[in-house]
């Protein structure tokens, strides 16, 4: 079954010309008319959009941030190549493990209605990828992105969202044309700020963090990210977590105290957030079994899982 929820009546049902799709969805400069093959369909596409739930959006920004990236390249011809891709190892049949990442690109593909799948083999292990074109791009998922306040919050990814931005709203063509882009830095305020922190946490963890017992019994969730300390502060927060995160290029957020524990189920299962989908929520179901079997954490609120 789909962790996506049913949406009744929305904004949606407003915009009753298809037409009027284009004030609310405003597409990111020229799109070549070639570029559309059903135009009607795509259309429908764009206006069902709206549906999407905007706490999916904000964890999918938030995976996006933690295994995902803007490919800018160069064609035979000079033009510019633009893409989202998503990159997913297959297997993650591990720890009692049993559901395929290729499942979680499926949901991602299912639920936005756009983009396609191919799986591929690098050094003997298997690999399931999601590609979002440029056409799908700046014709519905970055006007709906816009429409719902949502950005990228790493700096990598922040660099490369500005760039497609600034390439898609200045129609520029060839690749020797793209200028530097400026990113601002931004400190720990900054994150503060980010009215969907919460949901990106659910989606960045589903990408880059972890549910784990270490071997002398302790229960750990970890969340790694290189030259992010501010990032890693702000989610200290969030949780409110007494632990600090580590200092040094390569920072990691780990708790294991009973106390920091309870705060870490109490934020996936208890404060309204967007559920843990994919295979991160089969890992966090088989950790809270093992918490509960734990004589040290036994005594927790845990979810009916």
């Amino acid at each position: 079954m789909s962790a996506i929820p049913y949406i009744g009546q929305d904004v949606v049902e407003l915009i009753t010309d298809s037409n009027h799709i284009e004030i609310v969805l405003p597409s990111l400069g020229t799109i070549s008319p070639s570029a559309i093959k059903n135009k009607i369909a795509k259309k429908e596409l764009k206006k069902n959009s709206l549906k999407i739930p905007k706490g999916f959006l904000e964890a999918f920004v938030g995976f996006v941030d933690g295994d995902g990236y803007f490919s800018i390249g160069e064609t035979d011809k000079g033009y510019i190549r633009i893409k989202l891709v998503i990159n997913v190892s297959k297997d993650s049949s591990r720890r009692g493990e049993s559901y395929s990442n290729s499942n979680l690109l499926k949901e991602f593909q299912e639920t936005l209605k756009m983009g396609s799948l191919l799986d591929y083999k690098s050094k003997d292990r298997e690999y399931s990828r999601y590609i979002i074109n440029k056409t799908d791009l700046q014709y519905i998922l970055i006007p709906l992105l816009r429409h719902q306040n949502l950005y990228f919050l790493t700096n990598n990814r922040r660099a490369q969202y500005l760039k497609v931005l600034h390439i898609l709203e200045g129609n520029i063509l060839f690749y020797k044309d793209i200028p530097e882009i400026e990113v601002p830095q931004w400190g720990l305020k900054d994150y503060q700020k980010v009215e969907f922190l919460r949901n990106w946490l659910v989606g960045f963890t589903m990408a880059a963090g972890s549910f784990f017992i270490k071997g002398n019994k302790d229960a750990c969730y970890q969340i790694s990210q290189m030259k992010h300390h501010n990032l890693l502060f702000a989610i200290k927060g969030l949780l409110n977590l007494d632990i600090h995160p580590t200092p040094g290029d390569y920072s990691h957020l780990r708790v294991s105290s009973i106390k920091d524990i309870q705060k870490v189920i109490d934020f996936f299962s208890f404060s309204g957030n967007w559920p843990i989908f994919g295979h991160k929520q089969q890992q966090y179901a088989i950790w809270i079994a093992s918490l509960r079997e734990s004589t040290r954490y036994k005594h927790l609120r845990f979810p009916n899982i």
